[in-house]
C-alpha cells in the first residue's frame, strides 16, 4: 500500500509541475481518509485548488488540517491568501495575526513569508519590520530585500528604495542578464536616483541595443516629467537619447539651463 501511495504522490507531483491541477486532483481523490498518507494528499489538494482559484474549497481543507495542527505556518499563510483573494479582508487580517503569533522568529524564510503577506494586505510598515528581522538572520536573503523594497515603494521612502536597490545590485554577482537588474533599475528610477539608473545601464558589458535604448528613454521620460520643464531648441537637429539625457543631467546636477546641441542651441525653462 505504501508503494502504491508513493507512486500516486510522484504522479501528483509530476502533474503539478506540469500545471495539470485538475488531473492531479483526480489522482488525489483516489486516496481515501482511511489510507496512509491521506493528510499529505490534502496538502497537495490545497496546492491544486489554490492554483485553480477555488479558494473556498481550499479554506475547507485548510480548516480541517488546522484542527490537528493549529500553528502550522504554511497552512496559516495559505489561509491568509485565500481570504484575501475572496475579498474577505477581516478574516485575512485575523489569520495573519494568528500567523504572526506563531511564526518562527529564528527562520529567515518564515519571517519573509509574513513580510510578503503584510505587503499583500497593504501593511508596508509591518512588512518592513518582518523583512528586517529576516535580513538580521541572513543579510543576503534576496526575497526579504525584495519585500522590503516593495514596502518602501508603497511608502515612497526613496532612501530605503535606493538602499535596497544597491544591495540587490551587490548580490547579482556574475549574472549579466538584464532581468537581474530590472528591479534595482526600477527602484532607482522611481526614487529619483537617475545617475544610479544610468550606472545600472552602463554596468553591463554587453547589452542589447534596443534594451539599452528603452532603459535610457525610461530615465529621460521620468526626469522630464518630474523636473516639470520645457526644452526649446533653436533648430532641428539629429540627436539621440544620449544627447537628450546629457541635457537633463546637466540641468539637474550642474544647474546648466542651456547650451549647444549639434549645430543648434537649446534652452531649458521651468514651467510655472
Amino acid at each position: 500500500m505504501v508503494i502504491i501511495l508513493n507512486l500516486k504522490i510522484k504522479e501528483v507531483e509530476k502533474e503539478i509541475d506540469e500545471k495539470n491541477f485538475e488531473k492531479a486532483l483526480g489522482i488525489l481523490d483516489e486516496i481515501k481518509a482511511k489510507d496512509d498518507g491521506y493528510e499529505l494528499s490534502l496538502l497537495f489538494k490545497v496546492t491544486c485548488l489554490f492554483n485553480l482559484k477555488r479558494y473556498g474549497e481550499c479554506l475547507e481543507i485548510i480548516g480541517a488540517l488546522l484542527k490537528n495542527n493549529p500553528n502550522e505556518e504554511l497552512l496559516l499563510a495559505d489561509k491568509v491568501m485565500c481570504h484575501y483573494f475572496l475579498d474577505d479582508e477581516k478574516q485575512a487580517l485575523k489569520s495573519l495575526r494568528k500567523l504572526e503569533s506563531v511564526v518562527n522568529k529564528n527562520d529567515a524564510h518564515s519571517l519573509c513569508v509574513v513580510s510578503q503577506l503584510c505587503n499583500l494586505v497593504n501593511d508596508p510598515k509591518k512588512a518592513i519590520n518582518y523583512a528586517d528581522l529576516s535580513l538580521e538572520i541572513d543579510e543576503n536573503f534576496e526575497s526579504a530585500l525584495i519585500e522590503k523594497a516593495q514596502a518602501a515603494s508603497q511608502l515612497k521612502d526613496h532612501g530605503m528604495m535606493i538602499d535596497c536597490a544597491n544591495k540587490l545590485i551587490s548580490l547579482k554577482g556574475d549574472d549579466e542578464s538584464p532581468l537581474s537588474l530590472t528591479l534595482p533599475f526600477v527602484l532607482k528610477l522611481f526614487a529619483g536616483d537617475y545617475r544610479g539608473c544610468l550606472d545600472v545601464v552602463n554596468s553591463f558589458d554587453e547589452l542589447d541595443g534596443e534594451i539599452e535604448e528603452m532603459m535610457k528613454v525610461a530615465i529621460y521620460k521620468e526626469m522630464y516629467e518630474n523636473l516639470n520643464i520645457e526644452i526649446y531648441i533653436s533648430a532641428k537637429v539629429e540627436s539621440g537619447i544620449d544627447d537628450a539625457l546629457r541635457m537633463l543631467f546637466d540641468y539637474l546636477y550642474e544647474g546648466i539651463e542651456g547650451g549647444p546641441i549639434g549645430d543648434a542651441y537649446y534652452v531649458i525653462i521651468k514651467k510655472s
